[in-house]
């Protein structure tokens, strides 16, 4: 989705392995189109191109920043009724003009009528690079930092100037090597492969507090468009969950990287670049396409690829349709706590999450041993 940086013997390569064209694969196996991915895929990609328009014809990026979206825009999931979740990501020294580059933008995308960024004010202003590597853990790694950071990594895209793309990517890169030099087994002198724990740990960490916070949004926001969230948190935000967490055992069952392929005996740099450049990769997937390898390379059957592909895509798909339907989604946001049970479009699309989670179920616990053994030992305890 963005402009790579040319590898180097020290940096590792940033393409993302074609393995990931698998939903394409899935269609033509299954004969499925999944008309409503395809419009949003289509929608997200005529949005950045917008944004990009904007943002380079106002001149507002300059070499040490990147202005990244988020969200749906990121994930080519883009509905009538999504935002333009955005921050203008800083990695050089502060100045001024940052901050009025920011505003500018704001009122850019706002006078295109693009819609901006929710209330909660995580996006829609400068981020700092500094914090999103150095403070990860510990009681400056607020709520807010956590969720750019992990976001930064399973659902983001570069817009505008070649420099943009490059800074997005420099970030990332630092992130990723924080996460993996830190962890004291990551490299061994066995050479052999291992999960990601502190990457993984943190992405598990972002998904249980966001569940939690749903909670907390019910009560404070007084019931107020608690469907719509509820509905999302099952779907869009399990998804951006499980694509994390795929990214880390396949770095184990199934790395984007040739180079581990096989034990990397006595050479610990090698090591952790080779890990690097395996998430790096999948960080440039998005998270149906991250989905929908797993479902292709796990599944140990035409039959079962086949059955599964259906499963989780035609929920996820007629989910994207629901958020693509003005009126569906004004009844969601409005509708009242007490008429959960009794409104039909919340049990139908509520009925859309569970089908999606007996397929992920079905993925991670019924298609292939290893995968279900790294679930319980990595995901469970």
């Amino acid at each position: 989705m963005t402009a790579q940086p040319s590898p180097s013997p020290s940096a590792p390569n940033y393409s993302a392995p074609s393995t990931l064209n698998a939903l394409n694969k899935l269609r033509d196996l299954t004969g499925k189109q999944w008309d409503h991915l395809e419009h949003a895929a289509k929608a997200a990609k005529e949005c950045r191109a917008k944004v990009k328009g904007i943002v380079e014809s106002e001149n507002l990026i300059s070499s040490d920043t990147a202005m990244v979206v988020f969200g749906s825009i990121a994930r080519d999931e883009f509905t009538s009724g999504s935002d333009c979740d955005w921050t203008l990501l800083v990695d050089g020294m502060t100045i001024g003009d940052h901050h009025d580059c920011a505003a500018k933008i704001r009122k850019a995308l706002s006078s295109a009528r693009i819609p901006g960024p929710g209330p909660t004010g995580v996006f829609g202003s400068l981020v700092h690079s500094h914090e999103l590597v150095h403070q990860i853990g510990g009681d400056e790694d607020s709520n807010r930092n956590t969720t750019r950071r992990i976001l930064l990594l399973l659902e983001s895209a570069a817009i505008g100037e070649p420099s943009s793309a490059l800074v997005r990517n420099r970030v990332i890169g630092q992130i990723i090597k924080r996460y993996l030099e830190q962890e004291p087994s990551m490299t061994q002198e066995d050479g052999k492969r291992r999960v990601p724990r502190f990457l993984l740990n943190d992405v598990v960490r972002y998904w249980r507090t966001m569940a939690v916070d749903y909670a907390r949004k019910v009560r404070d926001r007084d019931s107020d468009g608690w469907a719509l969230r509820n509905i999302k948190l099952r779907l869009s935000r399990k998804l951006t969950f499980v694509s994390g967490m795929l990214t880390c055992f396949d770095c184990v069952l199934r790395p984007a990287c040739s180079a581990l392929e096989s034990d990397l005996f006595n050479d610990k740099e090698t090591q952790l670049l080779s890990v690097q450049e395996h998430v790096h990769a999948y960080v440039e997937a998005t998270p149906v396409e991250i989905l929908a390898r797993a479902v292709y390379c796990y599944s140990p059957d035409e039959k079962s690829k086949k059955d599964l592909a259906v499963q989780v895509f035609d929920s996820y798909d007629a989910f994207l349709g629901l958020m693509d339907n003005t009126d569906h989604r004004k009844e969601l946001k409005t509708l009242p706590l007490r008429d959960a049970d009794s409104n039909g479009l919340y049990k139908n699309a509520r009925e859309l999450g569970y089908e999606f989670q007996r397929g992920l179920t079905k993925l991670f616990f019924h298609t292939d041993k290893e995968l279900t053994e790294t679930t319980q030992e990595y995901g469970v305890f």
